[in-house]
């Protein structure tokens, strides 16, 4: 064996070949995993990889596999590597089955025992990877491999219970599909040909011996070689490779840099229980690749997908994933090291130029970027800033600049990852005015990728901003607010600006109208501090503020089938962020919300004002029991969602399908009046549009009462239905059927 340091290059072959040893996957090892569903997009990209570096007979090297050779064994036990050695085994196999050159892969994988490669995991792995090579059949590649493969009748079906076999299938699977579709030539031969094309740095840790307490040390202390330490060694290797670059520079300045000023900064960041910060940095590290690959005018959009689909999911980028996506080209190693020397002082501290972190919060940003917790719109906020530093414009615009893309990002819904891209776009090309940014929107100048409705209201405000400082404060001010960051067009048009500023122009008016929309505006300032939090409307208990606001008319948003009394959640559609929007066609549900601003004292007790409205309501329509009774709204669930069944029969959801437990409108109003007087009452919620739902008990009598719509009385108004002693009686209202109750001696 060649150096252990240094360890010794070989393919899956010449592993096999050049000792007497098999291939062990040691049982403390965890499954096979990249067969796993849920890793598609890598897995795709992976097998891709593999295919081009061997149709283009270029080398790919898969980085370090390390373990222990147990002689008296004939063992090899891999406690690096299980992975990709997993799928060069599927990939050999399925070339050779392929290729008709199965015979030739049996005299490198085949022993008297069965496959020289196995599990120790589960029985079932290892009786797997031994059929694999035991059995003769053939391929018929109009048909998944794993669907043969079942078919067979050396398959048993409990196999299918274990993750390792089952990723194999799914792996198998991918492979035989890409390998189709791209219409792929003989391969098996440059997999175990003389040239090594794609191989690994084997190191055998000689002088450790295999005991569990090896794998306990190294969890303790970190294995020999983490994903961060691969990243390192791999990325100087690059490095090096290079020396052209900037005549050196970026090599000189890694060594500087990784193990000085940048492991400062990150060790502070790291693990409290593994005492490490690997995760964080790969996940700073695959944040800043995946910005730069998004400014390439010709990248596929599904390679920044993948690299921005580990929101929430604590996703650890490695070397390979990041190589594989094309992240080590000059460009983009010159924006990384750009943006890592504009985070981080010479001390290892945050560099954090802005005087207003409300606008955006660097501090924040890095958090979110180590849970790997981002949006899109904190990617674009982060890449806006770091662009602008890097570009040396004068750092006192900085805070303007920010504030413009913070107010176009996080009011922009980015669906999927091509809206996104074409944000980037627009930044850069914005980047040019970001030092002059309020003329080139005062003067509406085009405006890329982000919403129309946002985009006009920073025209608007870039206008009122240049009038006077009095008006900049406030509008920074209002901005500022958590909930809103950003979106304010609501109050503007609440204190009459919109309107004013479409009527006469650019903001020439007299200081007499100016103070009068100044006080208007200084109004809407103080009524959105009472009455939004950073979750939404301040929570004041029993639905206090929808029950005011439906006083003024029905607010309700369309969601799919149902309408939504608007929610504090995360929503897009039906969160109070979307009937704040300027947009034409919620224009009925601002207009009540107007209605009730103007209502109220910003000055005065807010709870107290909306609750004196609800008291004081002389509402007779079908909103009458919403805003009577909170029991009503509870029963809609989270999303606050009704759906009107027919054009006068109403249901009240607690899920968000009719499948899902559901109450009728008119019954369960009328249902929460009994009980308000005292009257037990028993009412039966239903899981189906067509079953009962309605009260089944009043005062202990088995009394039903239920509503019937229009449409089925034809001819004749909704009403309620009283089932009683096998006689059946029809009221108008809730009032008579309270009436008729007591005429049967139900209710006293």
């Amino acid at each position: 064996m060649d150096n252990i340091n240094e360890g010794q290059k070989l393919s899956f072959s010449t592993l096999l070949t050049t000792m007497p040893n098999n291939i062990e996957i040691p049982i403390i090892q965890r499954d096979y995993a990249q067969g796993r569903k849920k890793v598609i997009n890598i897995r795709d990209q992976f097998v891709n990889t593999l295919f081009d570096h061997l149709i283009k007979e270029e080398p790919l090297h898969l980085d370090f596999i390390y373990g222990n050779i147990l002689s008296s064994q004939e063992k090899f036990i891999p406690l690096d590597g299980q992975q990709r050695l997993t799928t060069l085994f599927l990939l050999h196999w399925f070339t050779s089955k392929f290729e008709n050159k199965f015979a030739s892969f049996l005299e490198i994988i085949r022993d008297e025992n069965g496959s020289r490669f196995t599990y120790e995991t589960r029985q079932s792995s290892r009786e797997f990877c031994d059929a694999l090579v035991n059995n003769s059949f053939n391929l018929d590649n109009d048909e998944t491999i794993s669907e043969q493969l079942r078919n067979f009748n050396w398959y048993f079906e409990s196999w299918d219970n274990d993750p390792t076999v089952a990723s194999m299938l799914v792996m198998l699977d991918t492979i035989q599909k890409i390998h189709k579709e791209r219409d792929l030539p003989e391969l098996f031969e440059k997999l175990i040909g003389a040239n090594e094309l794609i191989t690994f740095q084997f190191i055998e840790l000689a002088d450790h011996g295999l005991t569990d307490d090896l794998y306990i040390k190294m969890n303790a202390r970190g294995k020999p070689l983490t994903d961060f330490e691969n990243f390192k060694a791999k990325f100087e290797k690059i490095l090096q490779d290079n020396p052209v670059w900037e005549k050196g520079k970026f090599l000189k300045v890694y060594h500087e840099k990784m193990d000085k000023s940048w492991t400062d900064f990150m060790w502070k960041y790291r693990d409290p229980k593994s005492n490490t910060f690997d995760k964080a940095f790969m996940n700073l590290v695959g944040t800043i690749f995946g910005i730069s690959l998004a400014t390439e005018e010709t990248i596929q959009v599904d390679i920044i997908k993948d690299l921005m689909s580990g929101k929430n999911s604590n996703q650890l980028f490695d070397f390979y994933e990041l190589n594989n996506r094309g992240s080590f080209s000059e460009v983009h190693i010159s924006r990384f090291f750009s943006y890592l020397s504009n985070l981080i002082s010479e001390k290892g501290n945050l560099l954090d130029p802005l005087d207003n972190n409300e606008v955006f919060s660097l501090s924040d940003f890095i958090k979110k970027t180590f849970e790997y917790n981002l949006s899109y719109s904190d990617r674009l906020q982060f890449y806006a800033y770091q662009e602008f530093l890097s570009s040396g414009k004068d750092i006192n615009y900085l805070n303007q600049w920010m504030r413009v893309v913070r107010n176009l990002s996080e009011n922009t819904f980015f669906r999927e990852a091509p809206a996104f891209v074409n944000a980037v776009q627009s930044i850069k090309d914005l980047l040019t005015h970001s030092e002059d940014i309020l003329s080139y929107l005062e003067n509406k100048k085009e405006i890329k990728a982000f919403e129309n409705i946002q985009k006009d209201e920073e025209y608007l405000k870039a206008t009122l901003i240049n009038k006077s400082n009095n008006w900049a404060s406030k509008i920074y001010h209002l901005e500022n607010h958590p909930y809103l960051r950003g979106q304010i067009g609501f109050f503007l048009s609440f204190t009459g600006l919109t309107q004013y500023i479409q009527a006469h122009g650019n903001g020439s008016w007299s200081d007499k109208i100016d103070n009068h929309l100044l006080e208007q505006f200084e109004k809407a300032i103080k009524l959105s501090e009472n009455i939004f939090d950073a979750n939404g409307i301040t929570t004041y208990g029993n639905f206090i503020f929808r029950r005011a606001l439906l006083t003024f008319g029905d607010f309700s948003v369309r969601k799919g089938s149902n309408w939504s009394f608007i929610t504090n959640g995360v929503s897009r559609e039906i969160s109070w962020k979307s009937l704040l929007r300027e947009s034409n066609d919620q224009l009925p549900q601002r207009e009540v919300l107007f209605s009730l601003f103007e209502e109220l004292d910003p000055d005065q007790d807010i709870k107290k004002q909306l609750l004196e409205i609800i008291e004081t309501s002389t509402i007779e329509d079908y909103r009458k029991g919403f805003i009577g009774y909170p029991e009503v709204l509870r029963a809609c669930g989270n999303n606050l969602f009704i759906r009107y069944h027919t054009k006068d029969s109403i249901l009240l959801l607690s899920k968000n399908q009719t499948n899902g437990k559901h109450h009728e409108y008119f019954t369960y109003y009328l249902d929460c009046v009994l009980q308000d007087q005292g009257i037990k009452t028993v009412y039966q919620t239903a899981n189906s549009i067509d079953e009962f739902k309605g009260i089944t008990k009043i005062n202990g009598y088995s009394c039903e009462v239920k509503w019937v719509p229009t449409s089925e009385v034809t001819d004749e108004q909704s009403t309620y239905l009283i089932r009683f002693k096998k006689e059946e009686y029809l009221t108008e209202s809730i009032d008579k059927t309270l009436v008729k109750l007591r005429e049967l001696s139900i209710i006293d």
